[in-house]
C-alpha cells in the first residue's frame, strides 16, 4: 500500500473521534446543565415534559443517539472494508463470529413466544425483545464459561 493509502484510515479515524466529542459535548450540555422537573427520576416522564416547557424537547437525545448510531455503523463498515483488502483470511474469522451471534439471535427468536406485549408493543416487537434478550443470556454464559475454562487451563498447565 502506498503512503497515501496508509495515512487516510488514521485521517478518518482522528475525524470520527472529533465528531463523536463533539457530539457527545453536545448531548452533555444539552441535558446536563438544564434545569430538570423535581419528580424526574431518571426515566422519562412524558407528563412532566408536558408540564415544563423549559426542559426542552425530550427527542434530542434519541436524535443524537441515532447520529452516533449512524456514524458508528459507517465507520465500523469502512474499517470492515479496510480490513478485507488488508487481510482477507483474519475478516473471514470475524465473519463467521458474526454468523455464529446471528445464528444464536434467530434460535432465541423462534424460541420466543411474543406473549409480553402489555397492550403497548406488537407481538413481533416482543419476539424481537424475547430473540435479544435470550441472546444476551447466551452469549453471557458463553463468557463466563470460556473465563472460567481459561482459568481451570491455566491452572493445571
Amino acid at each position: 500500500m502506498s503512503e497515501k493509502t496508509n495515512k487516510l484510515p488514521q485521517i478518518i479515524k482522528a475525524v470520527f473521534y472529533i465528531v463523536v466529542v463533539a457530539l457527545s459535548l453536545v448531548f452533555v450540555y444539552k441535558f446536563s446543565f438544564q434545569d430538570l422537573p423535581t419528580d424526574f427520576f431518571g426515566v422519562p416522564n412524558w407528563e412532566v415534559f408536558e408540564q415544563t416547557p423549559s426542559v426542552g424537547d425530550p427527542t434530542m437525545g434519541l436524535i443524537l443517539g441515532y447520529i452516533l448510531l449512524g456514524i458508528s455503523i459507517l465507520a465500523i463498515l469502512f474499517f470492515f472494508v479496510m480490513q478485507l483488502i488488508d487481510n482477507p483470511k483474519r475478516t473471514l474469522g470475524s465473519l463467521a463470529g458474526i454468523a455464529l451471534i446471528l445464528i444464536i439471535f434467530l434460535i432465541t427468536w423462534a424460541l420466543s413466544d411474543g406473549d409480553m406485549t402489555l397492550g403497548r408493543v406488537s407481538e413481533s416487537t416482543s419476539r424481537f425483545i424475547g430473540g435479544t434478550l435470550g441472546l444476551t443470556v447466551v452469549l453471557g454464559v458463553i463468557s463466563l464459561l470460556s473465563i472460567a475454562a481459561g482459568e481451570i487451563y491455566a491452572y493445571f498447565k
